[in-house]
């Protein structure tokens, strides 16, 4: 199992719990989102949360491995998704197309989605991806659509890594692209321009 398939199925299993109401996950839920956005050596109260699964290494010699800040972004955007919306998200749509789909629905427009991916898709490390990150996955909780935070914490992961970065973009826009271009309106105007940006 690689380290990237680790993390999938630690998040999975911490989704899963997650998902069960009960007041343990109700208070974890509340620690993840107080914890967002800090990094995970400053963050002691989701420690337990975090770094309870041994079958990945958190921390080597005192320092947040990749497998730890992936799996603690997840969580923490889990429990930004999680807040105000009781349904757990444990088997949704890889990120790509869960953007696909929160454009498709039309509460947010296109163009202001696009523009807000294009900065997430360019952040230069996870934790500038995080911040962008959860703008959209408080309007995919709103929304109703699933994500699949298991994919996503493995995404993250991969994102680190030069060659994974590349192929996590190329896979998001792709999958974002391809399903949530407005397809009646995307002609080009008399203006020079297209319809979407007038």
């Amino acid at each position: 199992m690689t380290n990237a398939e680790k993390v999938y199925a630690v998040v999975a299993r911490q989704v899963a719990r997650l998902a069960v109401d009960t007041p343990q996950t109700r208070a974890d839920l509340a620690k993840l989102r107080r914890a967002v956005g800090k990094d995970l050596a400053d963050s002691p109260e989701v420690w337990e949360i975090v770094m309870s699964d041994t079958t990945v290494d958190c921390e080597v010699q005192g320092e947040i491995t990749k497998e730890g800040k992936a799996i603690h972004t997840a969580l923490t955007l889990y429990g930004v998704y999680r807040q105000g919306n009781s349904a757990g998200s444990q088997r949704g749509l890889s990120f790509g197309r869960a953007l696909a789909a929160l454009a498709a629905q039309g509460e947010l427009s296109y163009n202001s989605i696009r523009k807000r991916y294009n900065s997430l898709i360019t952040s230069k490390d996870i934790t500038r991806l995080a911040y962008f990150a959860r703008s959209f996955i408080r309007a995919l909780s709103k929304a109703g659509i699933k994500l699949d935070f298991a994919q996503f914490a493995k995404d993250l992961y991969n994102y680190q890594f030069s060659t994974g970065n590349k192929a996590v973009r190329i896979r998001w826009s792709s999958e974002f692209y391809s399903n949530s271009i407005p397809r009646e309106s995307g002609g080009v105007s008399e203006e020079g321009g297209s319809d979407d940006e007038r």
